[in-house]
């Protein structure tokens, strides 16, 4: 469902900004051709004009003369401006990239660097551009130009901000969890997440299963005094005796230190929609592997918007049902 895209980025963040990028280039592209069909222009009334005042004996008339001296410079500003028109095309292209990637955090660094890049060169030659033929191109053209530059630009370099800088802040809110040291990380988890959990704990993990239980029952390591509940939802598809067993035999231990336990199995059509993996208290939301192996899987426990996840769980929540009430649906489907 994307909702867990909160943690670094927002997909529909990445995709705004492509738009932009994408107009934005869209609009360089416009004016490098405006520029050389401007300097073609120039280029043809020079040459012609040079041409007739030599075959007619006369001079250039006045109003052209300036576009006659230059007749020979044009065609320099011809190749800059079409060079132009293939770095904006290479702007569009990766602006587009950004849009169709944007799930994919690697892509909207390549491409939104490339794009940026682009700009900065595209910016670069014209300024060359202009400095010599300035007078022969019509001001309100310029200004859209600049405002294409400068929507790219900033956009660019938005992106780059959040996709290196934001990282960054992302990982310090983060636990990273080493495969090859899973002791180590289960302790981790333990001091950095787990004993800060407070209130009413929702996990989401369609792979839960008695392996998660055990696991959740290491991390939690009897720190359940800022815990009033637990409510685990898991698929049907994880629900075997063992399961079954060990969480009764759990909540009755739990029930004894005054917390509430139960685990719950997602409806089958919210089970195959539902493959993020997330865990709420009262505070705060992260974003987790499988419960199943949490301490052996090279990743990060990241911190993620809890107002974005907690309409999700409500939802998976209203759809689900108890062990008991899913074995008692199943019994009467059997009968029949």
């Amino acid at each position: 469902m994307g909702v867990l895209m909160v943690a670094e980025f927002r997909s529909e963040v990445r995709f705004w900004i492509g738009l932009v990028l994408i107009s934005a280039s869209l609009i360089l592209f416009a004016e490098s051709v405006y520029l050389i069909k401007s300097f073609a222009i120039l280029y043809g009334v020079g040459v012609g004009a040079n041409v007739q005042s030599v075959y007619s004996g006369s001079q250039v008339v006045q109003s052209i003369q300036r576009i006659s001296i230059s007749a020979a410079s044009f065609p320099i500003a011809i190749e800059i401006a079409y060079v132009l028109s293939i770095i904006s095309l290479i702007a569009v292209i990766s602006a587009a990239a950004i849009m169709i990637k944007r799930t994919e955090r690697s892509g909207m660094r390549t491409y939104g660097l490339v794009n940026t890049v682009s700009a900065v060169v595209y910016l670069a030659l014209l300024m060359v551009l202009l400095s010599e033929f300035y007078t022969y191109i019509d001001s309100p053209y310029i200004y859209i130009l600049y405002f294409g530059l400068a929507l790219s630009l900033v956009s660019g370099i938005y992106l780059q901000y959040q996709v290196n800088v934001k990282k960054a802040v992302v990982q310090k809110r983060s636990v990273a969890i080493d495969p090859a040291e899973p002791f180590s990380s289960m302790i981790a988890l333990q001091d950095e997440v787990f004993s800060k959990l407070t209130g009413d704990v929702m996990i989401v993990d369609k792979h839960f299963n008695s392996v998660a239980l055990t696991n959740l029952h290491r991390l939690i390591n009897d720190r359940f005094e800022g815990i009033t509940s637990i409510t685990v939802i898991t698929s049907s598809g994880m629900l075997d005796s063992d399961l079954s067993k060990n969480a009764s035999e759990f909540g009755e231990e739990l029930d004894r230190k005054q917390v509430g336990f139960s685990i719950r199995l997602m409806a089958d059509a919210d089970s195959k929609e539902q493959h993020e993996r997330f865990m709420i208290d009262d505070s705060s939301a992260y974003k987790i592997p499988p419960f199943n192996i949490i301490n052996r899987k090279s990743e990060h426990v990241t911190r993620i918007r809890r107002s974005d996840v907690k309409a999700r769980f409500d939802h998976l929540y209203s759809n689900s049902m108890t062990i008991e009430n899913y074995r008692a649906k199943k019994a009467r489907e059997d009968q029949k």
